[in-house]
Parts: C-alpha cells; structure tokens; sequence
C-alpha cells in the first residue's frame, strides 16, 4: 500500500492512498485516520478488512472499496460518514456492520448500491440515507435501525429494484420519497406518525404490498395520487 500525510507540514503518515489491485487480506492499523477515494476500487482478490481496536479512521473517501471482491467490513466508530458510491458494485460484500457507539451521519448517494449486502443495521446517529444508497441490492432482505434512530430523509430510490422483504420506517422520518421503496419485495410497510409527505410512485410496482398500516395520531398531510401505483394492496389499516 501506499501511505501519505493528510497534513503536509505534519510528520504523520496517516492516510491510505493506493493499495495494490492484488492484495487479499487488510489490517488497517491504529494510526491510519483516513482512506483515500479509490484506494482499494477494482481490489478483485480483497476479501476482508479489519481494524486495530483502537482505530482513529474517521474519513473513507468516495468509491473507495467499489468494484472490489470485499466480503465483509466493520466500520470503525470514528467514521463519520459513509460517501459517495463507497461500496458500489462489491458484488460478494455480504455484510457490512458498525461498531458501537458510530458517528456516521449520512450515508451517500449510491453507496451499497449494486452490492450483494443482506441485512444493515442503520447507526442511530445517521440522519440522512441519500439517493440510490441500496438501489439494485439484489440479496437484501431487511433494513434495520437502531433504538433512537435520528433518521429524518431517505432519498429518491434509495432502496428501489431491490429484494428487500422488510423495514420498519423510524419515528422521526418527515418524507417518503420518490420511488424510495419501489420494485421491492415489501409484503407490509408501517408510515411513522412523524411522516407528513409520501412523493410520487414512493411504493410503485410492490408486488407483495398487502398491508399498509398509518398510525392514528399521524401528522400525514399529503400522498402522491401515484404513491402505490402498480402494487396489489389488500388492506388499509389506520390504528
């Protein structure tokens, strides 16, 4: 690998910048505070990552770990966020966890999208999923957040044409966006009482939608007339 300074006038070396494209297995060590964009993009042989326990990584640049055969990561407490199209395209990353106490706020456009994850647990500290942020994840089955969750904004499909079977929508979530669970593999779907706008085709062409439940003391002020377009809804249930 190759390792530079984030600070040029600091003697640190703190920052991965290239790693060879043949490299299999990583230990990223405690002084390593960031990973360039595109450091490990196109690694076909990585399997794995892991951290010293201490880790001081808090920045992974955008496209970092795309297009690699990555299998699995635990994201250090530290990061801060998860970037633009990070893990896009890992087609045998399978899991993805954070370590306790996480500290990232966003995840970005396009981030796991096209990547084989199967299940994510959302850091209660993340407060916006951007566009395409799972779009096309063709082995996801469900969508979890933790207790407390911040969560205010999913963004435009960003879980859209995928195999997801579950989520349980957070209590803060405001907007149910364009297209955001469309083309998915949904059989129920709660509407938080926090939500106030679901926009246009946000439920389009879910097959499996049969029950949709809306809290009773919803602050609900508007649905798009093309929210459910295309999907076979059996019940309605305000409760």
């Amino acid at each position: 690998m190759i390792v530079g300074k984030s600070n040029s006038s600091n003697g640190e070396f703190d920052t991965i910048v290239f790693a060879s494209r043949r490299i299999d297995n990583v230990f990223i060590p405690t002084s390593i505070k960031r990973i360039d964009s595109f450091a490990f993009c196109l690694c076909e042989k990585i399997e794995s990552v892991d951290f010293s326990g201490d880790s001081k990584l808090n920045s992974i640049g955008k496209c970092a770990f795309a297009y690699s055969s990555l299998k699995r990561i635990i994201i250090p407490s530290n990061v801060e966020c998860i970037e633009e199209c990070e893990f896009m395209m890992c087609k045998n990353l399978k899991s993805v966890e954070f370590e306790k106490n996480s500290k990232v706020d966003s995840i970005k456009n396009g981030a796991f999208s096209r990547s084989s994850i199967e299940n994510i647990l959302i850091p209660s500290s993340v407060k916006t999923i951007e566009k395409l942020a799972f779009h096309s994840c063709f082995n996801i089955k469900s969508v979890e957040f933790e207790e407390n969750s911040n969560l205010v904004s999913i963004g435009k499909s960003a879980f859209a044409q995928s195999t997801l079977g579950k989520i349980v929508l957070p209590p803060r979530l405001e907007t149910i966006s364009e297209f955001v669970l469309s083309q998915t593999k949904l059989t129920k779907i709660s509407i938080p009482s926090s939500v106030k706008v679901i926009e246009n085709n946000a439920f389009e062409n879910c097959d499996c939608l049969d029950l949709i439940e809306i809290d009773r003391n919803s602050n609900l002020e508007f649905i798009s007339g093309c929210a459910f377009s295309n999907s076979l809804i059996q019940s309605l249930v305000i409760q």
